[in-house]
């Protein structure tokens, strides 16, 4: 998917405080996600939220190398989170995977 692109080209960094995440998964217990493409997002790519036994597993992600506040995996507040064999490519001075409490 390519959803980041309306954003990039927005006048100025302004736009981005609204910017959406990409997939915000709130509040939910045995989450599997695996096999897929992510590229371009706005701002968090993938974001477990207050979750429970979640798996990530072949996950590509692909941001520009210039984007802004483009962090991969931010893991939020959840428990027995699992990240394995992921390629994660984020925007310059970003973080590929994030923990926060």
């Amino acid at each position: 998917t390519n959803f980041g692109k309306f954003w990039y080209k927005r006048d100025g960094n302004k736009h981005r405080l609204h910017a959406p995440n990409g997939i915000h998964i709130l509040e939910s217990t045995d989450v599997t996600v695996e096999n897929i493409v992510l590229q371009n997002f706005p701002k968090f790519v993938l974001r477990p939220q207050f979750c429970k036994t979640v798996r990530i597993h072949r996950v590509t992600i692909n941001n520009a190398g210039k984007s802004i506040g483009t962090n991969g995996i931010v893991i939020d507040s959840s428990q027995d989170v699992h990240v394995t064999d992921c390629s994660i490519a984020t925007g310059d001075k970003e973080d590929a995977v994030v923990v926060k409490s």
